[in-house]
C-alpha cells in the first residue's frame, strides 16, 4: 500500500471542522490522493474524535465528520490489526508514549504510508529516520 495517513488533526482541517487551514498545495495534495483513493485514516482518529466530542472539545459531530469523508474517492478507514497493535509498542528509536500517535506511526510503518502531520513530536521522530511524513 501507499499513499498519505492523515493524522487525526489534519483530517479536522481538511474538512474545515476547526479554526485552522491548510496551505493550498497541501489541501491540493490531499485532495489528489482522495481522488486516487490513497488517503487514509486510522480508526483510531475516530476514536480520539468521539472520545473529543464527548468531552465537548470538538463542536461537530464524529458521524456529520464521518459523512463529509468517506465516499467514493475520498478517505479509506484502515481498521486496527493486532500486528500494528503489537508494534505500537515495539517502535524502534525516541517516541512519546501518546497511544493515539503511537497507533498511528504503527499503521504508516506497516502499511509504507506517509503520515501527515504538524505534531512537533511526530515530526521529531521522524527525523530520527522511522517514519515518512509530509508536514503540514
Amino acid at each position: 500500500m501507499s499513499g498519505f495517513l492523515l493524522d487525526t488533526h489534519v483530517w479536522y482541517w481538511l474538512l474545515g471542522a476547526v479554526e485552522r487551514d491548510l496551505k493550498t498545495q497541501d489541501r491540493d495534495l490531499l485532495e489528489a490522493a482522495a481522488r486516487k483513493q490513497t488517503l487514509h485514516l486510522s480508526a483510531m482518529s475516530l476514536w480520539e474524535t468521539a472520545q473529543k466530542e464527548a468531552s465537548g472539545k470538538l463542536r461537530v459531530s464524529t458521524e456529520e465528520l464521518m459523512e463529509q469523508s468517506f465516499s467514493p474517492n475520498s478517505i479509506h478507514v484502515l481498521e486496527l490489526s493486532t500486528s500494528i497493535l503489537i508494534a505500537a509498542n515495539r517502535l524502534p528509536g525516541t517516541i512519546h508514549g501518546d497511544p493515539v500517535d503511537r497507533i498511528l506511526v504503527a499503521t504508516g510503518r506497516q502499511l509504507d504510508l506517509t503520515l501527515v502531520t504538524h505534531d512537533t513530536e511526530l515530526l521529531r521522530y521522524a527525523k530520527q529516520g522511522h517514519l515518512r511524513v509530509h508536514k503540514v
